[in-house]
């Protein structure tokens, strides 16, 4: 923990202090937040793990909720049924006229089963396991977010920095060919 500690703040010092010297107060635009204004309606407003009550919900202005997803697959490969159930409460939200952003399971999940991102065998399997992920979600989604805050200790430990980014693009890059309309991105806090 130290170790990644160190590094965290290194990181930290070295790439986010200097940029937000470099832009502190300026709002950044380009061609591309365009286009993820456009798809979103402009600025987001949601809620994390919401109950199911739809109307007071959406009478509240709420237009997002943003909900984890559970590991995808028994060892066998076939879909756990706890995903399959989070795929149909997706699917309650949005036939009721929320988006929902689903956000992927964190580091944490992988090792449990023994997948270990920072092998070439885990790494293969966490390409697998964002394929899976995309491909049921694509239709029942409208956003997914990889993995939560994953430079939050509780995140991403105990992946360092530079581990962690690689856990986020291989799965970034495993879902594009897949994604459809979803938009994908992360959260980086």
């Amino acid at each position: 923990m130290e170790t990644w500690l160190k590094e965290q703040l290194k990181y930290g010092l070295g790439h986010g202090l200097p940029a937000l010297l470099r832009y502190p107060f300026v709002p950044k635009t380009s061609a591309e937040l365009a286009r993820f204004r456009e798809k979103t309606g402009g600025m987001v407003h949601g809620i994390c793990r919401p109950s199911e009550d739809y109307a007071q919900l959406v009478g509240a202005g709420i237009g997002w909720v943003r909900e984890g997803v559970t590991f995808p697959t028994e060892d066998d490969g076939s879909l756990r049924d706890e995903f399959k159930q989070d795929v149909e409460r997706f699917r309650r939200f949005r036939a009721n006229g929320l988006k929902v952003l689903a956000i992927t399971p964190s580091v944490g999940f992988f090792l449990q089963r023994g997948i270990d991102p920072r092998t070439p065998e885990g790494e293969a399997r966490v390409r697998e396991i964002a394929r899976t992920i995309i491909t049921e979600l694509r239709d029942v989604v409208d956003g997914l977010q990889i993995c939560n805050e994953i430079g939050i200790p509780r995140f991403g430990h105990p992946l360092c920095m530079r581990e962690a980014v690689r856990f986020l693009g291989v799965q970034a890059e495993a879902m594009a060919p897949h994604k459809g309309n979803v938009i994908v991105g992360y959260n980086s806090v």
